[in-house]
């Protein structure tokens, strides 16, 4: 496997971590796209007051986000 694609199976595995953890707590929806290219953010969060009700109105905040994995002995590893 090239070192590139190896890169972005790592990437693919950390932001799939991330927004499995983020959708657990019920009140934050992942908008983080698989391939980024941009320069600068990967993707949003936007936070909603109530759980699982994910709608325009319930939405009180974005935050911008930048995912990084690495891979450790067969484990990825997801900082954000």
């Amino acid at each position: 496997m090239s070192n590139i694609a190896a890169t972005s199976l790592i990437e693919k595995k950390a932001i799939g971590v991330l927004k499995e953890k983020l959708l657990a707590t019920g009140r934050i929806d992942p908008h983080i796209p698989e391939n980024d290219t941009k320069i600068s953010w990967d993707g949003e969060l936007h936070l909603y007051d109530s759980k699982e009700k994910f709608g325009t109105k319930d939405c009180f905040g974005r935050i911008p986000v930048q995912v990084k994995g690495t891979k450790n002995k067969n484990i990825v590893n997801c900082k954000y």
